[in-house]
């Protein structure tokens, strides 16, 4: 007998060792699939009734709530006090895509941004976005490796983000050979004499 918890729920089954295998798989499987719409992703992403529009790079408009974004973003808000409604930005340093992708994050898509985390971390700094800049953090901790440690390292330390920090420092020590050599040399003192003390 077997105890197995799937979905916050234990259930005690017979089965054979094979089929605990195939659930595990299948469970594995299901959480690389895009998740679906939440309510609060249904309401907000109605346009009937939004105050803001975004016009990116590319020329496209996207559609939003003051209410939602300025929670998020203290310039936000600010642009937004100092503007009657309804409140056009041209944001010429982002496409369309990466926008829309930050703002779907706020309203409760989070795996919007999957696959866009450095172009959508960059306007969230922009904007001081700080749960979008921290979702996409998270993704560096898994992803940082030699070739764009020396990228991350000068994020991590540019928002005190100490889990990266320490991550990279490792690859840094672990492989130093690895590491692009002119990158490397041009990083800051600070992060240079944390890297000889790590």
């Amino acid at each position: 007998m077997f105890t197995i918890v799937y979905d916050e729920v234990e259930k005690n089954v017979n089965v054979a060792p094979y089929q605990l295998k195939k659930a595990a798989a299948e469970k594995k499987n299901d959480e690389n699939e895009p998740k679906p719409a939440s309510k609060w992703y249904e309401i907000m992403s109605n346009n009937e009734y939004s105050d803001i529009t975004f016009i990116s790079s590319d020329n496209i408009q996207i559609k939003s709530h003051r209410c939602v974004l300025s929670k998020h973003s203290k310039i936000l808000s600010t642009i937004f006090k100092s503007r009657e409604s309804p409140i056009e930005i041209i944001v010429e340093e982002f496409k369309g895509e990466i926008i829309l992708a930050a703002i779907d994050f706020l309203y409760d898509k989070t795996d919007s941004i999957k696959g866009k985390e450095a172009d959508v971390f960059k306007i969230a700094e922009r904007y001081c976005i700080r749960d979008v800049t921290k979702a996409c953090c998270l993704y560096f901790v898994e992803s940082v490796n030699s070739t764009n440690v020396c990228e991350l390292i000068l994020i991590a330390y540019l928002n005190n983000f100490e889990e990266l920090k320490q991550k990279c420092l490792k690859i840094l020590v672990e492989k130093k050979k690895e590491i692009n050599a002119s990158k490397f040399a041009e990083l800051p003192k600070n992060i240079l004499i944390d890297f000889c003390t790590f």
